[in-house]
């Protein structure tokens, strides 16, 4: 029992470790993107509840979901509140054209196909496999339904492995999530990096 328990000490350590290079290579180009210093709490692992507590869930959301292909499968959720959506926007776009719902949308999925590349680059050359994202998809909803696309997800992919960080940008008071979630697989993959 101790030698198993030993075990997954390990890899949860590694998991960790590995999330944590993804999420910090995320960051950075978050930060290149808006021109602003970006940083993110720990690395934790993500439990839907746990979002409750980050984000405004009296206003609808906007989620961008990346299906991740190849030899690890998997799911990205990229989570603003409707206040932070909307402030990211106007930073980026100006007060007259935040109104501009077809600009906004193209803005939040540019910044999710520039952090989700980031991040599954970093996992791909440090566990030396063929992975990338699918087309991303903006989905808006209140907190019920993203609730249930969550725990949806989760099942029909097999999702067991769940990380999540939320980001913080220096002079703008948005945090969104950035959430990672993966099938078994990963496991395997991150057993052998850690013996690298």
């Amino acid at each position: 029992m101790t030698n198993q328990n030993s075990t997954s000490e390990i890899l949860e350590k590694a998991s960790l470790e590995l999330m944590q290079r993804a999420f910090d290579h995320s960051a950075h180009s978050f930060s290149t993107f808006l021109g602003k210093k970006v940083s993110f709490d720990s690395v934790g692992r993500m439990q839907v509840q746990s979002i409750d507590t980050i984000l405004n869930m009296t206003e609808p959301l906007s989620i961008i979901v990346s299906e991740m292909k190849g030899d690890l499968k998997g799911t990205c959720y990229l989570i603003f509140s409707y206040n932070d959506a909307n402030d990211i926007c106007e930073y980026q776009l100006g007060k007259n054209r935040v109104n501009d719902d077809e600009l906004k949308d193209g803005l939040l999925m540019e910044l999710a196909n520039i952090l989700t590349a980031s991040f599954i680059t970093v996992l791909a050359n440090e566990l030396k496999i063929e992975t990338y994202a699918h087309v991303p998809n903006l989905k808006k909803m209140d907190k019920v339904e993203m609730y249930k696309l969550l725990v949806s997800d989760e099942i029909h992919f097999n999702l067991s492995q769940k990380f999540r960080i939320s980001y913080s940008i220096e002079d703008i008071k948005i945090q969104p999530i950035f959430t990672w979630a993966f099938d078994d697989n990963i496991n395997k993959y991150i057993t052998e990096w850690s013996k690298l």
